[in-house]
């Protein structure tokens, strides 16, 4: 559903279920068009929040996080696993090119990497 889009929109919820909506990037790691994958620094307010609710809703959207599209549910799962890392950047690297390229050189520069953890979005039917 979302694989050929550029960015989504990860809709997460707070303890007072007020809505964070956050532009991210994502990918698909299989023939699977019902899970998607992003990852993000363990520090994040996201990850926090799919701690504390892992209900979230996804949509397409430009660069700046407006949304382009309609609202999907979904489930996040938070991912520490090391072979999903490593699957889950390269298939960034092939989608978003230089760009991805150019973040991962900075993470390396910075030693941001060791902070990273996968999202997994499973939509609901």
């Amino acid at each position: 559903m979302f694989e050929h889009e550029k960015y989504i929109n990860l809709r997460t919820f707070k303890k007072n279920l007020s809505t964070v909506d956050t532009p991210i990037w994502c990918v698909t790691l299989a023939e699977d068009s019902n899970n998607f994958y992003a990852f993000t620094n363990r520090l994040s307010g996201k990850v926090k929040r799919i701690k504390n609710n892992r209900a979230t809703q996804v949509c397409s959207c430009d660069f700046k996080g407006k949304p382009i599209g309609n609202w999907v549910k979904a489930t996040a799962v938070l991912s520490e696993e090391h072979q999903i890392c490593l699957d889950v950047i390269k298939a960034c690297k092939r989608k978003y090119g230089w760009q991805m390229h150019l973040l991962e050189f900075a993470s390396t520069v910075f030693n941001r990497k060791k902070n990273r953890l996968i999202i997994q979005m499973r939509l609901q039917n």
